[in-house]
């Protein structure tokens, strides 16, 4: 008793007709609005019966005998966890297992600040304008894409769940991203091209993020969309070395010119400039 009582989890014994033996305190601090029923010798099937006539398990409402038939069924084949949301708004992570000849062994875990951290990551992932993905580092696989993703991406929602990663990268970069990927630094960022559903290419600076998520090792990954400024910026250079009416080359880019061809001439060789005079061009221009 002294052992159990110094565990932060809760712990409950049960014979082999699923009867209480013992619980230690924080059990009974998990399940406070039903400690009152918890005496040796009583069912647990009858403190939940209990427990949902008094609205103790929000799950339960409406559906009471089904709720109550799934939770003895899981208790009668233990050894996978599951979830249990009490009506004063916590969560309660569920472990059994069956020892033969003896009964049950129950451990619960308050992760009611985990399940929140998780809510608040998701409708930031959901909802952020930014592409997001998440990548699973031992599958190779993304998990799930939030809704900027699909746009920029082509995808709908559960398309993008478990593809591999390398349909989405061209094959001569999956190297340099895999690495990237799996990559055990926080915070690492790099520029790709990706490849979109109808297998256009789009440029992106990624970012990646390590992270925990839903039991197994993540990488987060956030996409910017340079494929825009790309476009701008090419069109700005074009512009500065073009005339913008004809098209025609420009002074600066005459220059740019005859300066690598004078860099690339061999010692002694000639270079030579043909000038070509076009009367009326301004009225033209005008």
């Amino acid at each position: 008793r002294e052992a159990i009582e110094a565990l932060p989890q809760g712990i409950v014994f049960l014979d082999e007709e699923d009867r209480y033996i013992l619980w230690n305190e924080r059990y009974a601090e998990i399940y406070a609005r039903s400690a009152d029923l918890l005496e040796p010798g009583i069912r647990l099937a009858d403190t939940l019966r209990v427990g949902i006539a008094r609205g103790d398990y929000p799950e339960a409402i409406g559906r009471e005998e089904e709720w109550l038939a799934d939770r003895l069924r899981r208790l009668h084949q233990p050894g996978n966890r599951h979830e249990q949301w009490l009506s004063n708004g916590r969560c309660i992570m569920i472990e059994e297992r069956r020892i033969e000849g003896c009964g049950t062994i129950g451990i619960r875990v308050d992760i009611t600040e985990l399940k929140q951290k998780e809510e608040a990551f998701r409708l930031l992932f959901e909802r952020n304008p930014l592409p997001m993905l998440v990548y699973d580092r031992e599958a190779g696989l993304f998990r799930s894409a939030n809704e900027a993703a699909c746009a920029f991406l082509g995808y709908q929602a559960d398309e993008l769940v478990d593809l591999p990663a390398d349909a989405l990268l061209p094959r001569e970069l999956w190297p340099q991203a895999s690495r990237m990927l799996a990559s055990e630094s926080a915070d690492t960022s790099d520029c790709w091209q990706m490849v979109h559903r109808d297998g256009s290419m789009v440029e992106a600076v990624v970012t990646t993020r390590l992270s925990q998520l839903e039991g197994y090792a993540a990488t987060i990954v956030s996409i910017f969309d340079v494929t825009e400024r790309r476009r701008i910026e090419q069109r700005m250079t074009y512009m500065a070395r073009h005339d913008e009416l004809t098209g025609l080359a420009n002074r600066a880019h005459c220059r740019e010119h005859l300066s690598e061809m004078l860099d690339r001439a061999a010692p002694g060789a000639t270079v030579s400039i043909a000038l070509v005079d076009l009367d009326h061009v301004k009225a033209e221009n005008d």
